[in-house]
């Protein structure tokens, strides 16, 4: 295995003061372009959240953990089902569905086979709800909840149980990001990330690219 260094997204948000906008939304567009890439083969990455972006001591960016990724068939399925190891994983943790159609969820960071894959907070609804129709999209919503916790210093979705958290993904519309954060949000920014995030993916961009062409806009103007 590669050795990389840098530090994480997640990291560099806990000193978000010494970091400049336009540097942060860079890190944003090249994991743009690797998701971009991805989709273009048929891969959905399903796990996009700040630890598993890294920013190298040279510009260079990697998005890591491709261990829930999944292989598209063309009419939008999905197959495979990430690691061999996270395929033996079966415990408590389990998510089971309720009647109420929702996960039941004991462990707020998934993994394995039948079980909502990914960080509840950056999950999509779709992945929360293991629908099996789920596509590249769930990546776009991913990635929208990393551009909001940048753009705000909070999580789309909110809680303090998590109960809370899930029904906030399914159900509850984030407040837009211009309205959380203490600093002035441009326009551009925070309608992107509020479209990414919408619950029905078909009201989401419907390819990275298109999210990649609005952040390399000059979106101070």
């Amino acid at each position: 295995m590669k050795l990389v260094h840098g530090y994480t997204l997640l990291e560099i948000l806990n000193f978000r003061e010494r970091y400049d906008l336009h540097q942060i939304v860079e890190l944003v567009i090249q994991v743009g372009h690797a998701l971009q890439y991805a989709h273009t083969h048929g891969v959905a990455h399903r796990d996009i959240k700040p630890e598993n972006i890294l920013a190298g001591p040279y510009g260079e960016v990697l998005l890591l953990d491709w261990g829930l990724a999944k292989v598209l068939h063309p009419d939008g399925r999905a197959s495979g089902s990430g690691s061999a190891v996270e395929a033996e994983k079966e415990s408590e943790s389990s998510a089971q569905i309720n009647r109420s159609g929702a996960p039941a969820i004991k462990d707020i960071t998934l993994t394995g086979h039948r079980k909502a894959q990914g960080t509840v907070h950056h999950l999509s609804p779709e992945q929360l709800k293991q629908n099996p129709s789920i596509d590249h999209r769930t990546d776009i919503s991913s990635l929208g909840a990393v551009l909001y916790e940048i753009l705000c210093g909070e999580k789309p979705a909110y809680g303090e149980k998590l109960h809370e958290v899930v029904d906030s993904v399914l159900n509850q519309k984030p407040a837009e990001a211009a309205t959380v954060a203490k600093y002035k949000v441009p326009t551009l920014l925070n309608e992107t990330a509020a479209r990414c995030l919408d619950k029905n993916p078909d009201s989401r961009f419907q390819c990275m690219e298109e999210v990649i062409m609005l952040l390399q806009q000059n979106w101070m103007s």
